[in-house]
């Protein structure tokens, strides 16, 4: 069977998840059974009572339905119960009986139906990446809040590990050098914050995820005196927490 497998609630210590699948079904009946003789009088040539056997194979288009729910024993040591409900076209057996002259039933045929509940055990010989709270920085041009090619690819990678780990929170904040007045560069550093979590956005961060702030210049990472133009004060930083 091949099987796509969707978890509801991916990262989280409990998951239900569904699936389904399609494949072959192989199926092997090794049966033997009694029948009674309703043809002809009963004599010591034709008994009452002959045996059926059926010993045959087939295999047949197939589909199955799964759903479960897992939960994370370790960080390693993953439980599951599984429930799946597996059918398929219409399978055909050959059978005899054990009388030549007597009644031969010939085949049978039928769909197949199984279903079962089944635990699972699930162990991460890997151990899953580690992601800590971290911090990336993009920068800006001089009075600009336009996103450059160097700083999209900043966000690209700060979007990246955020997905990957789940972020459970990402701050934006913008910064402004000390070049222009106070109110100016507060209304500087509040569009480069928003024009990183427009990307971040864009990018697939969860906008339920992110909080956006600004500083204008009152942050500094470098110290300046005043109407300075300091390269590394004109940023917006990405805070990504788990």
């Amino acid at each position: 069977m091949g099987n796509v497998i969707d978890d509801l609630l991916p990262g989280s210590a409990l998951s239900p998840f569904l699936g389904g699948g399609i494949g072959v079904n192989h199926t092997k009946v090794d049966v033997t059974g009694q029948f009674s003789n309703i043809t002809g009088a009963i004599s010591a040539a034709n008994p009452a009572i002959q045996h059926l056997v059926i010993d045959d194979k087939d295999t047949s288009c197939a589909y199955q339905g799964i759903a479960g729910i897992a939960f994370n024993a370790t960080d390693q040591l993953r439980v599951d119960l599984t429930y799946r409900f597996l059918a398929g076209s219409d399978m055909d057996f050959t059978s005899v009986s054990s009388g030549a002259s007597g009644l031969q039933p010939g085949g049978f045929s039928g769909e197949y139906r199984d279903q079962s509940v089944t635990p699972g055990l699930r162990y991460l010989f890997a151990a899953a990446p580690a992601y800590e709270a971290r911090q990336f920085i993009v920068y800006f041009p001089f009075d600009q809040f336009v996103i450059t090619p160097e700083a999209q690819a900043v966000i690209n990678d700060a979007a990246n590990y955020s997905k990957a780990g789940n972020a459970t929170r990402v701050v934006v904040v913008g910064h402004a050098d000390t070049s222009g007045g106070l109110a100016y560069n507060v209304r500087l550093s509040e569009r480069r914050a928003k024009a990183v979590a427009d990307s971040l956005v864009g990018a697939g961060v969860n906008q339920t995820a992110l909080s956006v702030d600004w500083k204008g210049e009152t942050m500094p990472a470098v110290a300046t005196g005043d109407s300075v133009k300091e390269p590394l004060n004109r940023r917006s930083t990405i805070d990504i927490n788990f």
